[in-house]
């Protein structure tokens, strides 16, 4: 009868190596319950509803998007159940409204999965962004759909076509060898949206990406985008790309992305008559190692065209290219031979158009937050006044105070303690920052006409209130790892505390 206790036995089981996953685990969480009429209902009602949306092999992937949606940081897949736990725990949150908000999410969420949104245009444009591998975004897609769908689909196809631009942009120039930058400048938007920050629509959006926190999360220009394009570029985002400019030119009845190839107009694979066409092995090969996969050298065809024509003398190939579906690719028929020159001009000008296909960025107005690099943060000691050094998807291990190591185990209560021992070093100034609103957000959804609190006696102007034990105080637990420094280093500033604070990152 001990359901806290049968959480416990299924927790431990888990530890001795059970390959029981993140979902099993949350599953038991979610459905303890007083009675088992109690939890019968919630299983019915609203798990199996779940499991049948987004099929089971892709509960824990989807809980931990539900959980990013939330928290607005990353969640390493070996500790979704751990950080999931914490947090729904920590604000109290009752189980059976999770339930109900993951239900209606699990709806959007097997939309993106299976690529099932019922409006066609906003679906060909979820095909793209998971064509591009875009599935670290999800948490974003899910909010934009939960918060758009019904109410505005055409602003919400507009910030789709603008996200999958945005993706197509990034891959192609791939400003970060990994994805955490980006993900990083993805959640912190997602932050802004949720809390409202700034407004849900196409341009601030656009603006904020425009903006992005760190030089490996930028949207590319027209400049960059344009020289990786004429210097070589993933035959796979081509393709996208290269069907982007047809539509966008030609308004054609679209062709699925999965029913088309690449072709390279100078083959991969140079033959004898090539090799003499393009003026003699040397030079043939100078050509190859400069031209091969630029723009100006790929073509989209349907995979009904013989790859055998590939290798072809270019008198053959150019009357085959010219009963191709597609004009970008029938063009080229054109051009009586294919040399040097010729591959510089079509880079030139499917560059060039290419920029016109896909939307750029506005001008940067911001300066970046984070230092020039595309090095993830390495673990250690971090002073607590580092707010610059990324550290999205770390982990916090505890906070060094007068020698002292405080354990922590989220970024969540990490705030909520400095914030304790802030109230430990000085109540006066302390109680200063909370009556005077100095530590706030730049919105006032909760505290109109004032700034919406960090640090409150009144819980309700909270999303996610924290009490700080043995006082009327409360802090914001609904903090991103990069606010809750951010909030943290501004309270010990206020204290002329920050020098003595360290932290351990993992």
């Amino acid at each position: 009868n001990d359901l806290s206790s049968v959480q416990t036995v299924f927790e431990k089981i888990n530890s001795t190596g059970k390959p029981l996953t993140p979902a099993d685990l949350i599953r038991n969480f979610l459905l303890l319950a007083p009675s088992a009429k109690e939890q019968e209902h919630l299983y019915y009602e609203y798990w199996l509803k779940i499991e049948q949306l987004v099929n089971t092999d892709n509960i824990s992937r989807f809980a931990r998007d539900y959980l990013i949606l939330n928290i607005f940081e990353d969640v390493p897949n070996d500790q979704i159940y751990t950080m999931f736990k914490e947090y729904f725990t920590g604000n109290k949150t009752p189980h059976i409204n999770i339930l109900m908000d993951m239900r209606e999410y699990s709806k959007y969420y097997a939309w993106l999965k299976f690529n099932s949104c019922p409006n066609e245009k906003i679906n060909k444009k979820i095909t793209l962004l998971n064509f591009l591998k875009t599935d670290d975004l999800y948490p974003l897609y899910l909010f934009l759909l939960k918060s758009l769908y019904d109410s505005n689909p055409n602003e919400l196809f507009k910030i789709f076509k603008l996200l999958s631009d945005f993706m197509l942009r990034y891959r192609i120039v791939s400003p970060s060898g990994g994805g955490g930058a980006m993900r990083s400048a993805i959640q912190q938007l997602l932050e802004k949206l949720v809390l409202k920050e700034i407004q849900l629509n196409y341009d601030d959006i656009l603006f904020e990406l425009s903006n992005s926190p760190s030089p490996s999360s930028r949207f590319p220009d027209d400049a960059e985008f344009k020289k990786v394009l004429m210097d070589s570029v993933n035959t796979t985002y081509a393709r996208a790309l290269l069907l982007q400019i047809e539509e966008y030119e030609s308004k054609n009845i679209p062709i699925e992305l999965s029913k088309v190839t690449i072709e390279h107009l100078m083959p991969q694979t140079l033959s004898e008559w090539w090799k003499e066409y393009l003026g003699g092995e040397e030079n043939a090969n100078r050509i190859y190692d400069t031209y091969l996969n630029c723009i100006g050298n790929l073509a989209p065809i349907s995979q009904g065209y013989n790859s055998q024509n590939s290798n072809r003398s270019w008198d053959l190939k150019q009357k085959l290219l010219s009963l191709v579906q597609f004009s970008i690719t029938s063009e080229i028929s054109n051009f009586s031979q294919w040399k040097e020159e010729d591959i510089q001009k079509r880079n030139d000008d499917i560059s060039t158009r290419a920029c016109n296909a896909v939307t750029s960025p506005l001008e940067r107005t911001r300066k970046y937050q984070t230092r020039v690099s595309s090095d993830e943060f390495v673990p250690g000691i971090y002073p607590l006044s580092d707010i610059t050094t990324p550290m999205s998807g770390a982990y916090i291990e505890f906070i060094i105070y007068n020698q002292k190591e405080i354990q922590t185990t989220a970024w969540k209560d990490f705030f909520n303690k400095i914030a304790t021992l802030a109230y430990s070093i000085n109540k006066q100034a302390f109680d200063s920052v909370v009556k005077e609103n100095k530590l706030h957000k730049s919105t006032s959804t909760r505290n109109y006409p004032m700034k919406d609190p960090i640090i409150t006696t009144e819980k309700q102007k909270l999303v996610s209130p924290m009490e700080i034990k043995n006082t009327a105080y409360y802090t914001e637990g609904a903090l991103s790892s990069q606010r809750a420094r951010i909030y943290a280093k501004q309270l010990l500033d206020i204290l002329g505390a920050t020098d003595q604070f360290q932290i351990s990152i993992n």
